[in-house]
């Protein structure tokens, strides 16, 4: 299955999200993958979760970090703060998901094409996966591997972006 690239260059950073609508707008496949390009994420756990949507007509799946015991996790506060998320989202919407904010989400294409996201930073992840929901998918995860970087590697996100996700489940729920 090739890989069409395709440019989402703005004049200016717009964020995660602005980036991510412009890709959705322009993907043409069957299913689309996002995942982030800081090299945490290891592209061949694509396999098992394609494996997974075309066996069992799948919608959406998830590469969950914590399901993968031999992971690694940089910071307490981002493994935490990852939990808490997933919790949020299993009581919001009644999910069983580990890893709601994981950087490594399959969807069918046009499921993903009919949801009408806003986003323009972080909280793409916790307004895709509250749209889905909405929707009435259950969400399956499998074990993905995690190569989680430092600060000093460039990772940027922080607690205000925490916070931003938790609005975002509930205002999207609510």
């Amino acid at each position: 299955m090739p890989i069409a690239p395709f440019n989402t260059t703005k004049p200016y950073n717009q964020g995660k999200g602005a980036a991510l609508r412009v890709g959705i707008q322009k993907a043409s496949g069957e299913w689309t993958v996002i995942q982030d390009a800081d090299l945490e994420y290891e592209p061949e756990d694509f396999n098992p979760l394609l494996t997974w949507m075309i066996e069992h007509d799948g919608k959406v799946i998830y590469g969950s970090r914590f399901l993968n015991k031999a992971n690694k996790h940089s910071y307490q506060r981002f493994y935490f703060g990852g939990r808490l998320l997933s919790i949020i989202t299993n009581i919001l919407y009644g999910q069983r998901l580990t890893d709601e904010p994981t950087c490594y989400k399959m969807f069918d294409t046009a499921l993903l094409k009919s949801i009408p996201l806003k986003c323009t930073g972080f909280e793409f992840c916790p307004e895709v996966t509250a749209k889905v929901c909405r929707k009435g998918y259950k969400i399956k995860e499998l074990p993905i591997h995690y190569y989680p970087r430092s600060i000093d590697e460039g990772k940027k996100i922080n607690w205000k972006d925490g916070v931003i996700g938790i609005w975002t489940l509930i205002k999207y729920r609510f």
